[in-house]
């Protein structure tokens, strides 16, 4: 929450990074989630925050749960403003903006508004937020021989719906009765090879790049049946995406 008096550069409050990453809100660590809440109460009311940014880390700002028409400057050590946003708080408005820097430095965040309402916000500053969400391949109706294997490739990178920087966390490969496909396995195009689910079909996936949904994902299935088959493969990809600016999605 803003503490007041912070409405002017010298008496600007300190913030924390947000550090939160794909991998902690997997697993539902919270940890490096920092954000801060504030009013702005009028027109003459400022809130004024500062961090640390390096080149070396992600600068994202994220400002949401606005109420209204929210300007935002970022200044330099030298009180030179070096970026202007504005959030208006209608759905779909752009919310997330890359701050690009070249030095490492003290940078502050004057916010205000310009007319004589009341308007709430939060917003942090470092990494994107992530969010969870799942992307679901049909092969359509197939045949499985009998006794035999049936298998397919698809370049998720052709999938417009699939966010920028998806991380798959979990698959699950499905689509055929567990009397008919004995073991199913799945394969990408970062690692060599098939891999096998467990016993509900299904295999925790590593949230590193190798996980990434931009590329060849592949399913297989053993027919433990004596005779043709007909089935839907299909599979589920669970994943963790970052919220970029509208030009990096």
């Amino acid at each position: 929450m803003d503490q007041e008096s912070n409405d002017s550069f010298a008496e600007a409050q300190f913030i924390a990074r947000n550090s939160m990453s794909a991998s902690n809100t997997v697993s539902g660590n919270t940890s490096g989630y920092k954000y801060v809440t504030g009013n702005l109460t009028g027109r003459e009311d400022e809130d004024w925050y500062w961090l640390m940014l390096s080149p070396e880390f992600d600068s994202y700002l994220t400002i949401d749960n606005a109420t209204g028409t929210i300007n935002i400057d970022i200044l330099d050590e030298k009180e030179t403003v070096l970026y202007t946003f504005s959030y208006n708080g209608v759905s779909g408005a752009e919310n997330v903006f890359n701050i690009r820097i070249s030095d490492t430095g003290f940078y502050y965040f004057r916010l205000y508004h310009d007319d004589s309402t009341t308007v709430s916000y939060r917003f942090m500053v470092g990494n994107p937020e992530y969010h969870l969400d799942s992307y679901t391949h049909s092969f359509g109706r197939q045949t499985l021989p009998a006794k035999g294997t049936w298998e397919d490739v698809v370049d998720l990178r052709t999938v417009s719906v699939i966010p920028r920087g998806a991380t798959g966390y979990r698959i699950t490969v499905s689509g055929c009765s567990t009397t008919v496909c004995s073991k199913r396995y799945f394969s990408r195009e970062s690692s060599s090879g098939w891999a096998a689910t467990n016993t509900t079909y299904m295999k925790d996936l590593p949230v590193v790049d190798a996980s990434l949904l931009a590329q060849k994902w592949g399913v297989r299935y053993i027919s433990a049946s004596k005779s043709n088959e007909v089935f839907t493969p299909q599979f589920k990809i669970d994943y963790v995406y970052p919220d970029l600016p509208a030009n990096e999605r």
